[in-house]
Formats: structure tokens, C-alpha cells, sequence
């Protein structure tokens, strides 16, 4: 038999009843359609985030989780509506609009329902001052709307196609801020001469390794224990532990690895989190890694996630208090870090953390300030009994995770993208 969903929403299966090419007289094609009532799923399981971080306006829309056959958005601002199936929208302004799906299914069960939507900036970028990559131009980065600022609204991580369209890109954005009256002519005149002078659009922009939708966490992998769980605003919730969820499709030799993250745990409890990087393949069979290597050591004989903790390092994120001694922007059990040293802020708030590699450097930098660095250099011993030192992590290239620690450690994170450096 063979078996394939139609345009119509039917299962459609051919009986071979004989054999595959084969003349026989019970040979049939069987059509199975739903007639049991309501349309499940319903439009109101349509779904939408914001198309891309540089522009809080435009919202992408799916009725991927609302199925259907045929579909009319309509976005609640006055604007001609969309006949698509995930149609994307630029709003003229910042804040909350009521849109309105239509979905028709294969038997003809119409469902309607209303979805609020937020344009504006979920995750701010909270630095100080407007960055150009690694320029700082020193303008100070205000907030524009929708609660976001300067920085959220220059794209400056795209890989462009060449240094004249981000320069250009740049000029459109100070123009429509200068007239805001967000910006004076001053601030205007430097931003619009650090672009040009930077070099964005001659080198690798981020390349995105999770956006906020589930085609881009497949190419990641969880290692056990717990999980990570995609939410419907785009973000990832970690679910118990201890494990890793880890991107498997490529590794990564000198690079620049930002994402966002904030603690969501309840009450005074804290989340204990990191970001792994430069581990091998934790998939590599034991009797085939190299005899006496870090993987070969305790608990990374058998455990997928203590590949990444005994071969590559951890990059810590703890802002606690108390507990957990080592706090966000320790190398773990290498380089600890105190509560003072860590750039702590309040729990729920988004954090822009980029962990930067190049040979055996470490640099951590949290929301545009840098809170360490770390010299992976042969000799030194970790902290803890039995871990391997800095002699058996030697690597140049490697992969890169994201940490879930026990049941009561929540924490979010988005936009993970990578740099080549």
C-alpha cells in the first residue's frame, strides 16, 4: 500500500492488493475524510512573532498549528487583508492590534478567531550605547518605542550583500529617528559616519542557529537529561536535568556566539545555566574516541551532556545570591566569578550574553560590558576532583550547547546566532 495526505485535507491510500506494478482486480484507491464535527485544530492555534529583531513592526504570521485549506487574515489596522497561508505584516506603529483569521478545511467547517498582536520589542537591546559590531560610536542608545532602542533597529549582524547597503540601511534609520526626534543632528552625523567607516557588509555577518521557530531547533539535539521546550513567543524554556540541548549541525573554530537569556524560576529560587562550547561530538561511540581524551573520563563514558562538561567549558549563568558560588561569566570550575564581577540583573529581564572565542581565549560579555576573560592554556587543574584539565581540552574547533540544570532552574533563552571571527 502506499498512502499520502491530498490538497484537501484527505488521506488518500492505494490498495496494490497483487503487488506493487502488478494488474490486479482488487487493486483500489481509498479516500478517508474527516466528518466528526468541528474543525480541530481551530484559527486559534494560528501563531505569530516578530519577522526579524531590526524590525519590531513586522510581524510574521503561520497558521501552521490551525491547519486548513484556505485562509483570510485580516491584521486590524485598516489594511487590505491576506489570502496566504502565513502572510507577513509591517504595522505603521508600535503596539497591541486585534487580528482576525479566517480558516477554511476540506470539509468545509469555517473557523474564526481573534489574535492579539504586540509589535515593539520583547527582548530590548539594553546597552549603553550603540554598537556597530565590535565599534562602539558612542551614541547613546535610547529608546525609539515599543520598547525598543537605536541599537534593536540597526541591523548590523545581517550578512549584507555589500558595505554600501548596510551604509544605506543605516542612513534610512537615523533619517526617520532624527525626525522622531530621537536623535540631533550630531548624533545623526556620527552614526551615519561609524557606518560607513565600519566593516559591515566586507566581513560574516551572525548567521542564526535558532530564530524562534521549530524548523531552526531541529538541527539541535537534546543530550539527557531534561529538556527544552519551544514557546509560542519564540523562546526556549529549559525542563529538568542535568543535560544539554546542543547544535549538532556544525562545528565552530574562532567565532563570537551571542544569544539572550533571563531566569524565570519562582520565587527566590535562581537558574543555574551556561553555555558549552568547543566540546566534540558527544555521539562518538567510547571505543572509538581517542584512548586516555576527555570524553574517556567518568561520567563522559556514558553521558552525552558530561562530554560537553569534561571536554569543552562552561561559560556559567547564576546570578544568585547564595548557593551556587560560581556566578554568571565563570569559566566553570577554571575561572569562578563573583556576584560583583557578574553584571547582575533583576530576575525576568533579557540579557544580551556573547561568548567569545578565539584560539584559546575567552572573553564573556554581558549587555556590552566585558565581565571576563580566561586563557585556555595546558596546566591548569580544575576545581573539582577527578575533572580533566585544560591539557585534555586543547581544541580548535568544536560544538556549542545550552545548559539545563534541575527542575527548579527555568531559564529562557532566544535569538542564538554565531559569528565566524
Amino acid at each position: 500500500m502506499d498512502a499520502k495526505f491530498g490538497p484537501d485535507g484527505a488521506l488518500y491510500m492505494l490498495d496494490y492488493a497483487g503487488g506493487f506494478f502488478s494488474l490486479h482486480a482488487n487493486q483500489k484507491l481509498i479516500r478517508i475524510a474527516y466528518t466528526g464535527g468541528e474543525a480541530t485544530p481551530r484559527a486559534s492555534d494560528a501563531a505569530w512573532r516578530t519577522a526579524t529583531p531590526s524590525q519590531p513592526r513586522s510581524i510574521a504570521f503561520s497558521s501552521a498549528r490551525a491547519g486548513g485549506v484556505a485562509w483570510e487574515w485580516n491584521f486590524g489596522d485598516g489594511s487590505a487583508p491576506s489570502r496566504e497561508a502565513n502572510p507577513t505584516h509591517t504595522y505603521p506603529g508600535y503596539g497591541t492590534y486585534q487580528a482576525t483569521l479566517k480558516v477554511t478545511y476540506a470539509d468545509g467547517q469555517v473557523s474564526t478567531a481573534t489574535i492579539t498582536v504586540t509589535t515593539g520589542c520583547a527582548a530590548p537591546d539594553g546597552r549603553d550605547t550603540v554598537r556597530l559590531l565590535d565599534t562602539d560610536t558612542g551614541v547613546a542608545n535610547r529608546e525609539v518605542g515599543g520598547g525598543c532602542t537605536v541599537n534593536d533597529l540597526i541591523d548590523d549582524e545581517r550578512n549584507w550583500s555589500n558595505h554600501g547597503q548596510f551604509v544605506s540601511h543605516v542612513a534610512g534609520v537615523v533619517n526617520e529617528l532624527r525626525g522622531a526626534g530621537v536623535l540631533d543632528n550630531k548624533e545623526a552625523a556620527r552614526l551615519n559616519s561609524s557606518a560607513a567607516q565600519s566593516p559591515i557588509g566586507k566581513i560574516a555577518g551572525y548567521r542564526s542557529l535558532f530564530d524562534g521557530t521549530a524548523a531552526s531547533l531541529a538541527d539541535w539535539r537534546q543530550a539527557p537529561s531534561g529538556s527544552f521546550t519551544l514557546q509560542r513567543d519564540g523562546t526556549i524554556r529549559s525542563s529538568g536535568g542535568l543535560g544539554m540541548l546542543w547544535y549538532a549541525k556544525d562545528e565552530f573554530a574562532d567565532f563570537s556566539l551571542r544569544l539572550k537569556f533571563r531566569d524565570v524560576s519562582a520565587g527566590t529560587t535562581y537558574a543555574n545555566s551556561g553555555v558549552f562550547t568547543r566540546f566534540p561530538d558527544p555521539r562518538t561511540p567510547l571505543d572509538q574516541r581517542p584512548a586516555g581524551s576527555c570524553g574517556t573520563v567518568g561520567s563522559a563514558r556514558t553521558s552525552q551532556a558530561w562530554v560537553a562538561i569534561y571536554c569543552g567549558h562552561e561559560i556559567q549563568i547564576y546570578d544568585g545570591p547564595t548557593g551556587e558560588s560560581q556566578k554568571t561569566g565563570s569559566i566553570y570550575n577554571f575561572d569562578p566569578q563573583g556576584l560583583d564581577q557578574a553584571g547582575v540583573t533583576p530576575k525576568g529581564q533579557w540579557n544580551d550574553y556573547e561568548v567569545r572565542v578565539v584560539g584559546q581565549h575567552y572573553t564573556i560579555i554581558r549587555n556590552g560590558v566585558v565581565i571576563n576573560e580566561f586563557d585556555n592554556t595546558p596546566g591548569k587543574a580544575s576545581s573539582r576532583a577527578g575533572d580533566p584539565p585544560t591539557d585534555l581540552r586543547q581544541f580548535l574547533s568544536g560544538f556549542v550547547g545550552l545548559q539545563n540544570h534541575g527542575t527548579n532552574d527555568l531559564i529562557e533563552f532566544r535569538d542564538v546566532r554565531v559569528r565566524s571571527l
